[in-house]
């Protein structure tokens, strides 16, 4: 458990350090969408999808 709970706060601490120093605009293409926003708000989404990603393996694997 102590291991783990290491690992995230480094892991956390590296996604803050790489959304900080990535800050500009960016232009994202969906499909036939356009998106532009800094980067800073899909750097958030994509972590938010990559954390309930790893919730909801991690809930698989118990049942």
């Amino acid at each position: 458990m102590q291991t783990r709970m290491i690992m995230g706060i480094v892991l956390a601490v590296c996604a803050v350090i790489f959304i900080a120093q990535n800050m500009s605009r960016i232009d994202l293409n969906i499909l036939f969408f356009t998106f532009s926003s800094p980067a800073l708000i899909f750097y958030i989404i994509l972590l938010g999808i990559g954390f309930a990603l790893g919730i909801l393996v991690k809930s698989k694997n118990k049942h």
